[in-house]
């Protein structure tokens, strides 16, 4: 026996962007992969729409992937466009702003 999973056993995620549309004036996440060591969520951002100041739980990584997003940590802003990559640290107050459509995805990293 294998000390790997197959790929079956795997959590291949495909067609995240289309199943994480862009509502007017919204905000919506969909979880994409969740387990016991972490979870992921694609997030769709109106523009102008935001996530106000709060702390994570646990570390985190947040990858932009289409659009352009103000991300604020310790009261700085970052201006963060697909490709872009942040991670943080668990409890670390942070913000997000769509500035335009935006999908980022983020990853939670339980229990580390």
């Amino acid at each position: 026996m294998s000390a790997h999973p197959t790929s079956a056993e795997l959590p291949v995620a495909t067609g995240v962007i289309a199943g994480a549309p862009i509502h007017e004036g919204k905000v919506r996440g969909t979880t994409v992969v969740s387990d016991d060591h972490v979870r992921t969520v694609c997030f769709a951002m109106d523009a102008g729409t935001e996530l106000a100041e709060h702390k994570a739980a646990h570390r985190i990584s947040i990858t932009v992937v289409a659009g352009r997003m103000r991300f604020t940590v310790h009261g700085e802003d970052h201006e963060m466009v697909a490709g872009d990559v942040v991670n943080l640290p668990r409890m670390v107050e942070h913000a997000v702003l769509a500035e335009e459509p935006t999908h980022f995805v983020l990853t939670m990293h339980i229990g580390a």
